[in-house]
């Protein structure tokens, strides 16, 4: 599954938005939960 350019076309989810850094890191740790729990799945996040 790809995710790219998720909020454009909905500026209050924008404007919501932290920056890059943060929202990369809640994102990677989101990420990491899914793969303890799933050892079977592969994840990549880039």
């Amino acid at each position: 599954v790809e995710v790219s350019d998720l909020f454009f076309n909905t500026p209050a989810r924008l404007k919501y938005m932290k920056s890059q850094q943060t929202e990369l890191g809640k994102i990677v740790d989101i990420v990491s939960r899914l793969a303890f729990a799933n050892p079977k799945i592969a994840f990549t996040v880039s």
